[in-house]
């Protein structure tokens, strides 16, 4: 593409089209190949989006076409990231690797941060999605006979084991690129504080969303050719974004709720005159509305089928019955209050942690400003010995792979 002259464009769009043509192939063999037929490279879905956002900008001249073999090798399937993201970008990693990027400041609190990031997203995996997990599946254990109340429960734990499991992994690879001098993006921003749709994919899979807007729907017209093309766009967008995710039909619709909320959101907002009110009674219930509507959805990204969601769904509208659910149905998830209750409060720290991240509170600036230098360090000993004590006790019982590692 890079020697085509400017005099043929046709033949350089028509070398990118085959050069996507051939990945999007691949994907989508891989994607709807049966299970045991063939060995399906680790991280493909991820480092195929990368080769294809790495052919749109040399075809957009937004970046060279790199010369290197190992260099390019390294761009796609860089070993922090390459299993789970973040998706990198050509003016991220790639400039990095070609030292046209450097971080600045001091190497040595680099990976000082580096290391606290490590720390805090094994954290997320082990003490709180971990924690989660067994939750979440016994309250989506024997679906037709459980109550309605339970499996709402264990939908809204599942939102935030989802959140937990994925920004430990993202938190762990920023960590881990950090101390070998990377800036590898962030991929979320406290995204069920989110008040509207477009403010939560904005801050879920920040990666993705931007890969999808940037190489999907920018290209299929955005919002310059009208309304109608916009929500059309958008449908496509999140139809594939489901198609990316799984090979259930459960994550096509999955990925068309998302589309459907966010089209309807858009055309909304084209006839809306004044903004939405910012008064706290009003942002609390968009902030609800938001997470009711990103939690419905969560019901069929988890379930193992269409039919499995829709009587997921069927039991929490017809058989809701709460006072029944705490006097026997919780009881199946966890005869014991106390420990159910001990297992929970492992929310508390990463919300806590949102809300002051959301507040732009400098939590770590603060900490070292207010927490003398002895204290300081060993409030590291002990938190770096509770990561240790949880996953031995967890090791080979309960520690589970990353949730996106199966995407």
């Amino acid at each position: 593409m890079e020697r085509c002259p400017a005099a043929a464009p046709k033949r350089r769009r028509r070398i990118l089209l085959c050069c996507v043509g051939i990945l999007m192939a691949a994907l989508l063999l891989f994607r709807f190949l049966p299970e045991g037929s063939l060995v399906i490279p680790i991280g493909f879905s991820f480092y195929s989006l990368q080769a294809i956002g790495y052919l749109a900008d040399v075809y957009g001249g937004r970046t060279a076409a790199e010369k290197n073999l190992l260099r390019l090798a390294l761009f796609l399937v860089f070993p922090i990231t390459f299993l789970s993201g973040p998706i990198q970008r050509t003016d991220g990693l790639l400039a990095q690797l070609r030292g046209e990027k450097k971080l600045t400041g001091d190497p040595a609190e680099r990976i000082r941060h580096g290391l606290f990031l490590m720390a805090w997203g094994l954290f997320l995996k082990y003490a709180v999605a971990d924690r989660l997990g067994p939750i979440v599946g016994k309250c989506f254990t024997d679906i037709p006979e459980r109550e309605g109340a339970v499996l709402l429960f264990g939908a809204v734990l599942y939102a935030f084991q989802l959140y937990t499991d994925f920004n430990g992994y993202t938190s762990i690879a920023l960590g881990a690129g950090e101390i070998l001098g990377f800036d590898l993006g962030a991929n979320f921003d406290c995204p069920y504080f989110s008040l509207s749709m477009r403010e939560f994919w904005n801050r879920w899979h920040i990666s993705l969303s931007r890969w999808l807007r940037d190489y999907l729907y920018f290209p299929l017209g955005g919002s310059r050719k009208g309304t109608a093309r916009a929500v059309t766009a958008i449908l496509i967008v999140f139809g594939f974004s489901g198609i990316w995710h799984g090979k259930g039909l459960q994550f096509l619709v999955w990925g068309l709720l998302h589309g459907i909320f966010r089209g309807t959101e858009y055309l909304t907002e084209k006839m809306r005159k004044n903004p939405p009110s910012d008064r706290p009674v009003f942002r609390l219930l968009r902030g609800l509305r938001t997470f009711l509507l990103v939690d419905f959805a969560w019901i069929f990204f988890r379930a193992g089928s269409l039919s499995e969601a829709f009587l997921t769904l069927r039991r929490i509208l017809f058989c809701f019955d709460p006072v029944h659910a705490l006097r026997e149905g919780l009881y199946r998830v966890d005869p014991s209050r106390a420990h159910l209750a001990l297992q929970l409060a492992c929310l508390i720290p990463p919300l806590v942690v949102d809300i002051l991240h959301y507040r732009k509170v400098p939590i770590t600036q603060r900490f070292e400003e207010r927490i003398a230098t002895p204290v300081r360090w060993l409030c590291y000993f002990v938190f770096t010995a509770f990561l240790l004590l949880t996953f031995l006790r967890s090791y080979g019982v309960s520690v589970t792979t990353f949730i996106y590692a199966n995407f």
